[in-house]
């Protein structure tokens, strides 16, 4: 399985660098989906250099979905800790 990261943001608030991936895992030559897309969010604190970091894989099999999932996860500076409710409850939305 090839991985290739498909978007990248990184934002700053009150001194905590927040970094978002997009990232496409292309599946089976044989799968009739093709591919599957993550979240990823690492919150880095500046001051401390403390890092934690939270990955949601398998968002979704489409990419126009993955890329408003990523919008609004992005766009909401949602940290690692709630990274995985936020996607739950975005997708129960949806």
């Amino acid at each position: 399985m090839k991985e290739k990261t498909v978007k990248k943001e990184t934002s700053t608030v009150d001194g905590l660098e927040l970094t978002f991936t997009l990232t496409r895992i292309d599946l089976e030559p044989r799968s009739v989906f093709g591919a599957a897309y993550s979240i990823g969010v690492e919150l880095k604190d500046r001051a401390t250099g403390k890092r934690e970091r939270c990955v949601v894989a398998d968002v979704s099999r489409n990419r126009s979905e993955a890329e408003r999932l990523f919008r609004l996860a992005a766009d909401g500076a949602v940290t690692p800790t709630t990274l995985p409710d936020v996607i739950s409850d975005l997708l129960a939305e949806y």
